[in-house]
């Protein structure tokens, strides 16, 4: 019930102690200087280089603005995310040059990294892939939290994802956008507005001046920040993210700047084709980490030989990294695409001579697997009231809305979502009304799931169900077989039960697998 008390404006201004100032300029200071050393050095490395010269703050203001039991969803530009989170800068140059020590052994490279032991969500050049794949994650550990283990915590962890300009016009943020929305998910979504995806000005992304206006399609909150001032994204960050914890659900945060170098190292001398010199001088002189400096100093808060005393403890960090890049190999080991399958045997089965029908099968299968796992979650379009198909009927009176669950009609998202969930832990089963409907969810199942185990060899858990075939007058969208498109990727292991005896013997290990 609403008090006289509720109806005075309030407003809570962050301001950082002296620590974290410094803390804050440190880390600064180090991501300049490394993506400085690498832009400098990138005739070094095999692969591109990527780095955020320029844009820092968008990212250090948020890693401090975070909590350590935060997730975050890191985006091309991410140094700053990297090295807050605890990677160090030999583990990055290592990665940058795809070497054999490297987090993932060679696999993949430099800004395609995640890590779960420092809750960052793996980047893929799907541009806001993860950031969808983060919206599943952060759902599934509070289903973890409130639903299995039944703890009650003070820690409320929220998603904090980048994604650039470009990144903010595709399906992957849309689907990241939606989901986030509609189930009011903990999310806090900074679009680095660098006014450049590649060569392309970012006008031709929205019609919006402002990107972060985004969010009023979706019922969400926004502000927009100087994204070169790092202590007024730190700011905006944790307003942002105080009210998101206290249920205020997902925000965006638009952080304006500019790409002053290439999109990777090697493309900077190709920008006076497509910026104005004058422009990219302009934007040169906001550079965050001059602009900090000289703001600390006129705080009082730093001096010219403390200022020395980081600078040269930055370069001696990232020397040693560059030393250590010598005695790094060249990757040769191959890795399995499937995780070894666990299969404990299920509980004894009765003869039983009863006769029912396929979608009584696979129901009784959902039924006895979630009976089994509290992991297992059912979600996708109708479910709730049984699916079109009636394979689910029944399950949301016995297990509730928190285990089988409506989505938005959106096979992209569903999927982006269910990586998320399996990430967690969980056991994800969506549902799609028919096959040939999963081709819109290609570049998630493709470039994420039956790639993630055999890049990170973390596997994912994740079951899918679809009807097929041409049993019955309709159209290619419902009829067309597509499973062998799926076949030729790898990674994911397929099934046609011919009857409902296999259907529910296959669907059960299926869920016991630990496999896509």
């Amino acid at each position: 019930m609403p008090k006289v008390t509720d109806f005075t404006p309030t407003r809570q201004i962050f301001i950082p102690t002296k620590e974290e100032y410094l803390r804050i300029y440190k880390l600064l200071l180090l991501t300049t200087f490394l993506g400085q050393e690498l832009d400098k050095r990138k005739d070094e490395f095999i692969p591109k280089i990527f780095t955020g010269l320029g844009q820092e703050a968008v990212y250090i203001g948020p890693v401090f603005a975070a909590e350590s039991y935060d997730w975050f969803a890191p985006d091309h530009r991410s140094m700053g995310v990297l090295l807050g989170r605890g990677l160090t800068t030999k583990e990055i140059v290592c990665q940058d040059g795809i070497f054999a020590e490297s987090i993932y052994s060679g696999y993949n490279f430099g800004i395609h990294i995640g890590s779960p032991e420092h809750h960052l969500i793996r980047f893929e050049s799907d541009m806001a892939l993860n950031v969808a794949v983060g919206t599943g994650l952060i759902d599934a550990l509070y289903y973890i939290r409130d639903v299995i283990e039944k703890k009650s915590s003070e820690e409320n962890p929220a998603l904090l994802a980048f994604l650039g300009d470009g990144a903010s016009a595709h399906s992957n943020a849309h689907s990241a956008f939606l989901f986030a929305a509609t189930r009011k998910l903990p999310a806090l979504f900074i679009i680095n507005n660098n006014g450049l995806a590649i060569r392309t000005p970012v006008e031709y992304q929205s019609a919006h001046a402002r990107l972060g206006r985004i969010a009023e399609g979706y019922g969400m909150k926004f502000l927009v920040v100087d994204g070169n001032d790092v202590v007024e994204v730190w700011r905006t960050t944790k307003a942002a993210l105080a009210d998101i914890r206290n249920g205020g659900g997902p925000w965006i945060i638009e952080c304006c700047t500019f790409r002053v170098s290439g999109h990777n190292a090697h493309e900077t001398s190709e920008m006076a084709g497509y910026v104005p010199r004058e422009l990219r001088l302009e934007w040169q002189g906001r550079n965050p980490l001059a602009h900090y400096t000289l703001q600390l100093k006129l705080m009082r808060l730093l001096d010219d030989e403390t200022e020395r005393g980081f600078k040269e403890e930055a370069q001696k960090i990232i020397a040693e990294a560059f030393e250590a890049m010598k005695t790094y190999s060249i990757p040769s080991k191959l890795h399995p695409v499937f995780a070894a399958s666990k299969i404990d045997a299920l509980p004894p089965a009765k003869e039983s001579g009863r006769i029912i029908t396929y979608e009584a099968a696979i129901n009784e299968a959902l039924r006895q697997a979630m009976e089994l796992d509290p992991r297992v979650r059912v979600f996708g379009e109708d479910v709730e009231s049984g699916g079109v198909h009636g394979v689910t009927k029944g399950l949301v009176k016995k297990f509730g809305r928190e285990r089988v669950f409506h989505t938005p009609l959106d096979e992209n998202g569903i999927f982006t979502y269910a990586i998320g969930m399996a990430l967690a832990g969980l056991i994800p089963s969506p549902e799609v009304q028919f096959l040939p409907f999963l081709k819109y969810a290609f570049g998630p199942l493709l470039n994420y799931a039956t790639i993630h185990f055999a890049v990170t060899g973390q596997n994912l858990p994740l079951v899918v169900r679809a009807p097929c075939g041409g049993g019955f007058p309709s159209n290619n969208c419902h009829e067309e077989m597509i499973e062998a498109m799926l076949a030729h990727s790898g990674g994911i292991k397929i099934v046609a039960p011919a009857n409902p005896y296999a259907a529910k013997g296959l669907l059960l290990s299926a869920f016991r697998d630990g496999n896509p």
